[in-house]
């Protein structure tokens, strides 16, 4: 309940272009999470239309309060009592970042090799081999980054 009356003060005092940032990214998570969770469960069991909305409400809400948080909180200053906490936290934000970049020149070198629009059948091969691209980077990202860990101390084993 108290949850809810912050959200509703930081939405009144927010200018207007905020909110629907901030509306815009909980949509998609909430969209994300209704497509395949919900959606699924609907399927399962029709009887179930006030749990269907009550879980959806629950988690718009929820991801609404999630990118309140981080908007309102600096998670640098947050994880600055902890050497660790704070050394993985920009470890996993720089990660987060080269990822995003990786995406991005992706679907720009996709757009640039194709005259018309793609077929479905180049779409769905381009998606396979990004979805592999990425596994394969997150395994050896991870290693990179225990040995980055270990080597610092982080780790006593």
């Amino acid at each position: 309940m108290i949850a809810l009356v912050l959200l509703l003060v930081f939405l009144i005092l927010s200018p207007i272009e905020r909110k629907l940032k901030l509306l815009k990214h909980a949509f998609f998570s909430f969209f994300l999470f209704s497509f395949f969770i919900s959606f699924s469960y609907l399927l399962f069991n029709q009887k179930a239309l006030d749990y269907f909305l009550m879980i959806n409400l629950r988690s718009f809400d929820l991801s609404l309060l999630t990118f309140i948080f981080l908007r309102m909180v600096n998670l640098y200053k947050a994880f600055d009592f902890s050497k660790t906490l704070g050394f993985l936290l920009v470890m996993t934000v720089s990660n987060a970042i080269t990822y995003n970049r990786l995406l991005k020149d992706f679907k720009d070198a996709i757009r640039s090799r194709t005259l018309q629009k793609p077929e479905r059948k180049t779409l769905v091969a381009f998606t396979k081999r990004l979805s592999l691209f990425f596994f394969e980077k997150s395994i050896n990202t991870s290693r990179e980054v225990q040995e980055a860990m270990r080597s610092r101390g982080f780790y006593n084993d």
